[in-house]
């Protein structure tokens, strides 16, 4: 998959959101109500990508894609990582801190 391709999916597919401690602190922190996780997410561009695709070790299935995001309205920069699950035109955002 392509950059392109990665970012168009994020767009069009479903998003599933895993619940780590990591993201749910910082989804309470800011207030992050489920419309604001998809702004954040759906808004990824070409200037927010970091790299990828990587394997993703902790599942050993698929890619991962490594993003950052500052929002200026919460003055913080997001770390993100996706994998896409492309059978179920699902995109798993695995982190969102």
């Amino acid at each position: 998959m392509t950059l392109d391709e990665c970012i168009g999916n994020i767009k069009e597919y479903d998003l599933i959101y895993i619940l780590r401690d990591k993201n749910e602190m910082v989804w309470r922190k800011y207030a992050l109500l489920d419309d604001d996780r998809d702004e954040i997410i759906r808004g990824l561009s070409h200037g927010d990508y970091c790299y990828g695709p990587e394997l993703n070790y902790d599942s050993n299935k698929g890619e991962v894609w490594i993003f950052k995001k500052y929002i200026s309205k919460y003055n913080y920069e997001f770390y993100i990582k996706i994998t896409m699950k492309d059978d179920k035109r699902k995109c798993i955002v695995i982190s969102l801190h």
